[in-house]
């Protein structure tokens, strides 16, 4: 009977599976190669631990650096990780850091909301809950110079000639069966609900800081802070860009 070579590695612990063709479904990872063993492996472990920090950690430029497109995200590749078992078992938890990394560091954007999902289930297969979780800065684009801009739990609404510093700051939650928490001490008499295309019933709570005194202003923005973007909101912030 043949013996498992060393390269045939199960990828199961790393948690972030890769999408293929833009539609979220996961990769399943074949062997690189027969060896059964790497080169790479003879260097001293400082040497490979610079390395593996060099091909999974993203570099920025900030004279070159773009947005990422949320639903065409280049996350860390796999390839070196998935080469070899040893190498593998070194260096999957500097990947982890560096997937965490791409996510919580980098300024995301949508370009057309136009072109998003406009359900849930159509989000599910395209992005993780646990991935959007950890953005802490996005823009997206309705397609007639309109952007919402989202930064540390609170969105930021322009018009096509609204200036930078005159944005409208609005926070969105979730509500019924899409919310995971409910944001405590809300000034409840500023929020309103949003309904879904093509469903009945209220889904979103929009609240508005504008017109608030400077004190409900600060519990808004306080009780945003803490709660990651998920999903639910995320497809909430799509469906207020449309509409407005």
């Amino acid at each position: 009977m043949r013996s498992t070579p060393s390269c045939a590695v199960d990828d199961s612990g790393v948690g972030s599976p890769l999408t293929a063709n833009g539609e979220g479904k996961e990769v399943s990872h074949q062997p690189l190669g027969e060896a059964t063993s790497s080169g790479l492996m003879k260097l001293p472990p400082e040497l490979r631990n610079e390395i593996y920090e060099l091909v999974f950690f993203q570099e920025e430029d900030d004279d070159d650096y773009e947005p990422v497109d949320l639903m065409h995200p280049s996350t860390p590749s796999k390839q070196l990780l998935l080469s070899c078992r040893e190498i593998y078992r070194e260096a999957k938890g500097i990947y982890k850091e560096a997937y965490r990394a791409f996510w919580e560091m980098s300024d995301f954007m949508i370009e057309d909301v136009s072109d998003m999902p406009e359900t849930m289930v159509g989000f599910q297969r395209r992005l993780r809950e646990k991935d959007v979780e950890l953005v802490h800065h996005m823009t997206m684009y309705d397609g007639d110079n309109g952007r919402l801009v989202y930064s540390e739990g609170v969105w930021t609404e322009y018009g096509p000639e609204t200036e930078e510093e005159d944005g409208e700051e609005i926070v969105i939650e979730p509500a019924g069966n899409l919310a995971k928490q409910s944001l405590q001490g809300m000034p409840a008499a500023v929020a309103f609900d949003m309904e879904p295309f093509g469903k009945e019933g209220p889904v979103w709570k929009v609240h508005l800081c504008q017109g608030l005194g400077d004190e409900d202003q600060v519990k808004l923005k306080e009780a945003a802070k803490g709660k990651p973007l998920g999903l639910a909101e995320l497809l909430g912030a799509v469906q207020y860009c449309r509409g407005h």
